[in-house]
């Protein structure tokens, strides 16, 4: 499949070029002549893609911050804490799920609406190695990409306005 793809792609970019591309037959023999040629020593070169790479591609750093928000119970002054998105997602429906007062602020301003998320790794007994935080950045691309059957047990509500002073 990817021979294939290739050569969609290459006569895509010699039509570009002006030159006329090669037939399919044409395109597989000069491909196995050129892997043919190749040693060892190529081989050896690159034992790693990384190497490969000239420029590491940045990736943007996302913290997670202590929310600034309080609250005074009877005996105590706590600060204000929030359904964690992950954890609250991969709950089930009679599980209570848990709290913590971090978020992100970059995905915050992102969805327009607060992301709690911890750095605890839960459902370990279901083979879950990665944290709150970790899941909703890496595997799910800053929340960009959240599984379709998850989606829906995710809500983001916009924040109250702060009183502004006059």
């Amino acid at each position: 499949m990817a021979v294939v793809n290739g050569y969609i792609v290459h006569c895509i970019t010699l039509k570009k070029k002006g030159e006329k591309p090669p037939t399919h037959a044409a395109y597989l023999r000069r491909l196995y002549i050129q892997l043919v040629a190749l040693r060892t020593i190529n081989f050896e070169t690159h034992l790693n893609a990384e190497d490969l790479i000239s420029v590491p591609i940045p990736r943007q750093q996302h913290t997670l911050v202590n929310t600034a928000e309080f609250y005074s119970s009877s005996k105590q002054h706590k600060r204000r804490q929030y359904l964690r998105k992950v954890c609250s997602a991969f709950a089930d429906t009679k599980t209570k799920s848990f709290e913590t007062s971090f978020f992100c602020q970059q995905c915050s301003d992102a969805f327009g609406g607060r992301v709690p998320l911890c750095l605890h790794v839960r459902r370990v007994e279901s083979g879950n190695t990665l944290t709150c935080s970790q899941i909703w950045h890496d595997t799910w691309g800053d929340g960009k990409s959240i599984p379709p059957s998850l989606m829906k047990k995710i809500r983001f509500r916009k924040r109250k306005r702060e009183s502004e002073e006059e």
